[in-house]
């Protein structure tokens, strides 16, 4: 029993070390501090000195442990019984839907089979998959893909979302950059990307009006879809901006405040690395990450890790379940105080875009793109920005920009959740899509006819 209890104690202090090493904001947060490094530091001191006390006791702790230990790898057991449960019955509704077998091929081994077939293939937004620079990080930052690719970036239906990048590694037909006139540019994250179909709201809207530009990118908080129309709205010169605001996006302005790169356009208006002249160098990065990128696959959000035996020791799941990952933004982006906190910044960003896009003769129109979580009776979601929409569109109003409300169009459907997602916590489908592109539409029409009135 001594040499079972000295085994765990060194076990502990390496899961210690290990998450001391891990944990990406320092000493400052005193809740994973103590979960991760504090609480197996104690465990591990008695452990190791077990020998110091008497029998009873270590009788008595080791049956402890073990009443303690049975319900909570029982509840992580049913955990991954259920998550793998509800991912089979996701596949099986989705292959009813298409007709076709679900790829259950990861991001990854999507990218390293395409590259065995002899084509370009490119994870998808390089703020998910390259090291996050340093502070003193002098050198080029891509904010979008490689040029002239294909990026593999997301997977709902069965089937991959793959499309190809035009010249400056956005997700658009190369030709529209040739057109006279580009009167749209979306900006946002994956909703504006179009994920997870072709038939997305660009594509809707190219059928109107065929220079529909999207600046979306998944994943991309306000930060970095303030940056990309910083880099690249001269190039497109559109009359309409509409932002596309998805009940994430606040959280992921509060991880974007921690990234050097985002914090210099946000703190500084007059930042900007110049991308649209140095695309042969934001490529050079990318091509340089690609070599050896097996290797690197497995350290990265390139793909969602697949299960392993070792995850129900760590109780992976459980751990999930009650937002204590190890990494910090998972363990704040509960916190809706923290989300709170990236409210002022986010109206900064929204007054300095309306200007942007206004002193190059256009005009800001916000979307408010609402979340699966209230559709479902009795709804929850991992991301509590959903709580925060009152103090979103109080802000927009209070800025005096257009919006387009996206949730009150879907509440007029007796059943959004069917009509307009895949399924709960999905993108939207091509309905919902097609919706989004039809108010869009509207709105300009509304805009053409009170300029057609003035005359």
């Amino acid at each position: 029993m001594e040499m079972l209890f000295r085994a765990s104690g060194a076990t502990c202090f390496l899961v210690a070390g290990v998450s001391l090493y891990k944990l990406d904001f320092g000493l400052s947060n005193a809740v994973p501090l103590a979960i991760f490094v504090g609480a197996p530091s104690i465990v591990a001191l008695v452990f190791l000195n077990i020998a110091r006390f008497s029998y009873g006791f270590r009788l008595a702790l080791f049956f402890g442990l073990f009443t303690i230990s049975v319900p909570v790898y029982a509840f992580e057991m049913w955990l991954h019984y259920q998550y793998g449960s509800s991912e089979e019955k996701i596949y099986s509704r989705m292959e009813k839907q298409t007709g076709q077998p679900y790829d259950r091929r990861t991001r990854a081994e999507v990218i390293r089979d395409m590259w065995q077939q002899g084509k370009s293939a490119y994870p998808n937004n390089p703020d998910l998959f390259l090291s996050p620079p340093t502070e003193d990080f002098t050198g080029i930052w891509p904010l979008a893909n490689r040029s002239g690719v294909s990026v593999v970036v997301c997977n709902e239906t069965g089937r991959y979302y793959i499309p190809t990048t035009d010249r400056y590694g956005l997700t658009n037909p190369d030709s529209i950059h040739d057109l006279p006139s580009r009167d749209i540019a979306l900006v946002g994250d994956s909703f504006a990307q179009g994920g997870c179909v072709e038939d997305n709201t660009a594509t809707q809207l190219r059928k109107t009006f065929p220079g529909t530009t999207s600046l979306g990118l998944v994943g991309a908080g306000p930060g970095l879809q303030y940056a990309l129309l910083k880099e690249y709205l001269d190039v497109i010169g559109p009359k309409y901006v509409f932002w596309l605001y998805f009940e994430n996006d606040l959280s992921d302005l509060v991880d974007e405040l921690k990234q050097p790169v985002f914090r210099k356009y946000i703190e500084d208006p007059n930042y900007s690395q110049n991308l649209v002249g140095r695309q042969q160098e934001v490529d050079q990065v990318l091509d340089t990450f690609m070599e050896g990128f097996e290797r690197k696959a497995s350290a990265t959000s390139l793909t969602w890790r697949p299960w392993r035996p070792t995850d129900i020791f760590l109780l992976r799941r459980t751990r999930q379940q009650f937002a204590m990952n190890l990494t910090g933004p998972r363990l704040q982006g509960n916190d809706i105080d923290t989300i709170s906190t990236a409210l002022p910044t986010f109206e900064s960003l929204l007054v300095r875009t309306k200007e942007i896009v206004r002193n190059r003769g256009g005009e800001l129109v916000f979307i408010y793109l609402p979340s699966s979580v209230h559709f479902i009776s009795g709804g929850r979601s991992e991301r509590l920005d959903y709580k925060l929409r009152d103090d979103v569109i109080k802000i927009v109003d209070r800025q005096q920009i257009p919006m387009i409300d996206m949730k009150a169009a879907f509440d007029k459907n007796d059943a959004p959740l069917g009509e307009y997602f895949w399924y709960a916590g999905s993108h939207y489908n091509i309905k919902g899509y097609k919706l989004v592109s039809r108010h869009i539409l509207d709105f300009i029409g509304s805009r053409q006819s009170a300029d057609e009135g003035k005359q």
